[in-house]
């Protein structure tokens, strides 16, 4: 029933940001924040709204992320580039979450600093999900007092196996509701594998890649 270009992201991509909106405690209603429309971006988005989210808001650089993203059921999406601070940012979520801040922030993107401005979009007992800053050793300072009314820190690594089922029984329901065949934006024969991580490499540039794909 699913072509593999969508089976191929539910590992990485779909089960991640799965398992972190489920920890969270996503439900009907929430206010909640991604930060990054990549791969994981545009899955989190699906997934957010089929868990019943109010009001989901994206930001990213790129205006093609963002544009999938809408197209993938984001509300809203925040240029970067166009709202260029951090107290900038701020104050368009506040105002896209009609002043009351998101309910949850996933970090998507693998930007220690992203914690610190992430945990500023927050309502009162909040939580921010980190998940796209793999790499050890990076560090932030945060203030502990703004912490205090109960906003949440939590970390989320893959997937438990049981998600499977339910994930692509999702997939089937909606794949003609959400276009899941534009997260493969490039595809590679697998002797230019190479070529393909050069491609999608998205530290310090931009790069139109949203997800790569080898086809054997």
């Amino acid at each position: 029933e699913l072509p593999d270009e969508i089976l191929g992201f539910v590992n990485c991509a779909m089960g991640t940001v799965t398992e972190g909106l489920l920890r969270a405690g996503a439900g009907e209603g929430d206010y909640v924040v991604i930060q990054g429309a990549g791969g994981l971006g545009l899955n989190a988005v699906a997934m957010a709204k089929e868990m019943g989210a109010h009001r989901v808001i994206v930001l990213d650089r790129l205006n093609n992320r963002l544009a999938l993203a809408e197209e993938f059921g984001a509300d809203y999406t925040i240029n970067v580039e166009e709202y260029n601070t951090v107290e900038a940012r701020r104050s368009r979520i506040w105002d896209l979450t009609d002043g009351r801040g998101a309910n949850i922030v996933m970090e998507l993107v693998g930007r220690a600093e992203l914690l610190v401005e992430g945990i500023e979009y927050l309502t009162n007992g909040g939580t921010f999900v980190e998940i796209g800053d793999i790499v050890p050793g990076r560090t932030v300072e945060i203030d502990p007092s703004t912490l205090l009314r109960g906003k949440k820190i939590m970390g989320s690594l893959m997937y438990r196996p049981s998600l499977l089922p339910m994930m692509m029984e999702r997939l089937v329901k909606n794949i003609d509701k959400v276009p899941y065949q534009s997260i493969v934006s490039n595809r590679f024969p697998l002797d230019q594998v190479n070529e393909a991580f050069e491609a999608a490499e998205w530290s310090e540039r931009d790069t139109a890649v949203t997800r790569a794909m080898l086809i054997p």
